[in-house]
This record gives C-alpha cells, structure tokens and sequence, in this order.
C-alpha cells in the first residue's frame, strides 16, 4: 500500500497496522509450508506468535473455502492469504482516504 505523503501519525498508523497484518499473513503461509516438511513444529513460539496474530481474520475465511491441494501445496491457503491480501489493502486504503490529512 504505502504511507500518504503528508498523512499525519494516524494514517501512518493504520497503514503500518495492515501491512504487519498483510506480512503476518504471509509468514503464516511459510511456517505451515516448513511445519509441512518437518522443518519446524507447531509448538514453535515463532510460529505460534503468528499463528494468534491472524487467526481472527484467517480462520473464518479458510473454513469456507473448500479444501484444495496439489501435491504438498495447498492452493487453500494461498488462496485465502490471496483473498485477504485484497481485503486487507482495501480497506486500508479505505481508512487513510476517510482520515483528514492532518491526523
């Protein structure tokens, strides 16, 4: 997304607040790809931390989508960061585009 130009600490703020989530999401993705493969547990407290951080927003979404993989690779769970990596973006666009410039 980026920082406006000019934006005041809130738009900073809410915009580093959905990329960590955006990133949180994508570390998620890779820890279960390497829990996968036996390279790390889920017990792991790097793992877990991430885990937390996007389960809310993760859980729901990967409920309902049907389950899908091809070989080791699970299309579900990159379809669900896919789809709220969009989700994320836009409405975090949406927030700093409704906050006035100065906040």
């Amino acid at each position: 997304m980026g920082i406006i130009p000019g934006g005041g600490p809130l738009h900073i703020g809410v915009t580093l607040f959905f990329d960590f989530l955006i990133l949180s999401l994508f570390v998620r993705i890779i820890c279960s790809w390497i829990i996968a493969y036996g390279g790390m547990k889920e017990s792991n407290r790097f793992y877990r931390f991430f885990y937390g951080a996007t389960a809310p927003i993760y859980e729901p979404l990967y409920k309902r989508l049907p389950n899908m993989a091809l070989g080791m690779f699970d299309v579900t769970s990159t379809l669900a960061f896919l789809v709220l990596w969009w989700g994320l973006q836009l409405a975090s666009a949406l927030i700093t585009t409704s906050l006035p410039l100065s906040w």
